[in-house]
């Protein structure tokens, strides 16, 4: 039990910490924003009301399902809920995140390849040039 609640508050600590941070580059990402004290409030403000409603409604959950079905079965009800949502997040957020850097690395490859010929252009009409003159 001391080792299972010692594993629970490193993974906490490792997961908690940075969470906030990734919201808020995410959001100055996505709105084209620069970082301010007002998106720091409001994305701690939604963090933190998230996370209280979990600790709010989860415990009811959880009790229900135990009064109902029993604690074996409780586990793996949110066993299985766990990998359903760990699922969905990878095909709705992973995969199109993945795809969507392949697509702009592919530009800047094609913008690259494309201002190098035309820099190479440039080049060979000032040599030839004063030839014709």
């Amino acid at each position: 039990m001391l080792g299972g609640m010692c594993l629970l508050g490193i993974s906490v600590s490792l997961i908690f910490v940075p969470l906030l941070s990734e919201i808020i580059e995410s959001v100055m990402e996505k709105e084209g924003c620069d970082e301010n004290p007002s998106l720091n409030d409001k994305a701690s403000a939604m963090f933190n009301a998230a996370y209280a409603t979990g600790c709010i409604v989860a415990p009811i959950i959880g009790g229900a399902l135990n009064s109902s079905y029993g604690f074996r079965n409780t586990c793996d009800v949110m066993a299985f809920a766990s990998a359903t949502i760990a699922i969905i997040y990878f095909v709705l957020v992973i995969i199109p995140g993945l795809c969507q850097k392949k697509k702009e690395s592919r530009k800047t490859m094609e913008t690259e390849k494309l201002d190098a010929s035309v820099i190479d252009r440039s080049e060979s009409n000032e040599l030839v040039k004063p030839m014709l003159n």
